[in-house]
């Protein structure tokens, strides 16, 4: 199944202006073979995810997304790893 992802447009922009990442960034790091997800263990109203992965341009992303309206993947909000994102990963891959 192919999945498309979308991303609340005032929400893009809060994102993008406070963490300076883009769209396609967050693309590409979802599509990160070395990546992983893990359940968002904070109580929402809905299941949210955090999916780790890196971008072409070795840029590692943390994104928080939704998963209920599939086949459309839902971002809620992306920013830079560090710290114990970035140990987890290199452990990882």
């Amino acid at each position: 199944m192919d999945v498309g992802y979308v991303w609340d447009e005032e929400k893009y922009r809060k994102v993008q202006k406070k963490h300076d990442v883009m769209f396609y960034e967050v693309v590409n790091a979802l599509e990160d073979s070395n990546g992983f997800e893990q359940a968002d263990e904070a109580q929402w109203e809905e299941e949210r995810w955090i999916w780790l992965g890196q971008t072409e341009t070795g840029r590692l992303l943390v994104v928080v997304y939704s998963d209920e309206e599939l086949p459309l993947c839902r971002i809620i909000t992306a920013f830079e790893a560090t710290g114990r994102w970035v140990d987890e990963y290199e452990q990882r891959s």
